[in-house]
C-alpha cells in the first residue's frame, strides 16, 4: 500500500557544480534507503487504499516491503473495499508453531466496520518468495470471508463467529466435495479438512502468479498424511475462478 521529473541538459548546465553533484547522488541515496532494513512502510495503491508493511523482525528492507506491497496491489484478486479493510500486514516471529501465516479480523455487525491483519511467520519464512506465496493463500482468507460476511450470506454477517459458519453449498457443489468431510474452522489439528483452507488455497493457485501459484497445500497434506480419502482434486478452473471471483461483486 513516487513523484518523477526530468532535467533537460540545458538545465544542468546552469547548476552550480556542487548542486549538480548532489543532484547526481539523489539516485543512490534512494537505492540505499530501499536496501535498508525497517519497520514500516506505507504504499499506496492506484484506488488510494494504503497498504502497510511492518517488519517487526526487522529482517526485510523497504525495497522488499514495497515489492511485497506490490505484489498484492499488481497480481493478486482484490478490489478498493477489501483492500481498505486489510490493516496491516506484519511480519514477525511467531516460533515454531507449524503455521506459515495468520489472518484475524474485527467485524462489527452495528457499525459495520471490518479491520484484518495478515500476519506472516518469520520463523519459516526467511525469504521474501515465502512472504509472497503465504501472503497470496492469507489474502485468499481474507478475500473469501470478508465478501461472505459483507454481501452475499446473511447466515454469515448473523454468526456470532462468521469464520466458522460453513461456505456456501455452491461451493461445495462446484468444488465437488462434501460437507461431510469437511469442517469449518472449529476443530483443531484437522487444517487439511477445513473448508477455508480449501477455498484459500483454490484462491492462491487460481489467481497468483507463477511461481506462487504451485501444489495445492491442502492436497500436499493429504499427501503427506498418507491419505486416501476424502478425495481432493485441482480445482477446475473456470468453475472455481468463476465462483471465487463472484464473490467481490
Amino acid at each position: 500500500m513516487v513523484t518523477s521529473g526530468d532535467i533537460s541538459s540545458k538545465n544542468i548546465q546552469n547548476i552550480p557544480k556542487l548542486g549538480l553533484n548532489l543532484l547526481m547522488l539523489l539516485p543512490r541515496i534512494s537505492l540505499m534507503r530501499n536496501l535498508e532494513k525497517c519497520e514500516k512502510t506505507v504504499y499506496k495503491s492506484k484506488g488510494g487504499a494504503k497498504i502497510i508493511i511492518e517488519d517487526l523482525a526487522g529482517a526485510f528492507t523497504r525495497g522488499d516491503h514495497l515489492e511485497l506491497a506490490r505484489f498484492l496491489d499488481k497480481e493478486l484478486l482484490h478490489n478498493d473495499h477489501d483492500l481498505k479493510c486489510l490493516s496491516r500486514v506484519v511480519i514477525k516471529d511467531m516460533g515454531d508453531t507449524g503455521e506459515d501465516g495468520l489472518w484475524t479480523f474485527i467485524f462489527d455487525q452495528e457499525l459495520d466496520t471490518f479491520a484484518a491483519i495478515i500476519s506472516l511467520n518469520h520463523t519459516y519464512l526467511t525469504t521474501l518468495e515465502g512472504l509472497k506465496e503465504t501472503l497470496a493463500h492469507e489474502y485468499g482468507h481474507h478475500w473469501t470471508i470478508l465478501h461472505c460476511i459483507r454481501g452475499h450470506w446473511p447466515e454469515f454477517k448473523g454468526n456470532p463467529r462468521p469464520s466458522h459458519h460453513r461456505l456456501p453449498k455452491t461451493y461445495y457443489e462446484v468444488r465437488e466435495i462434501s460437507p461431510k468431510d469437511y469442517h469449518t474452522g472449529d476443530i483443531e489439528n484437522a487444517w487439511h479438512l477445513c473448508d477455508k483452507e480449501v477455498i484459500a488455497e483454490d484462491y492462491r493457485l487460481l489467481f497468483a502468479p507463477a511461481p506462487y501459484n504451485q501444489d495445492h497445500g491442502v492436497i500436499a497434506k493429504m499427501r503427506e498424511d498418507g491419505l486416501k480419502k476424502p478425495i481432493l482434486h485441482d480445482p477446475q478452473p473456470d468453475l472455481i475462478k468463476k465462483f471465487i471471483y463472484s464473490l467481490g461483486l
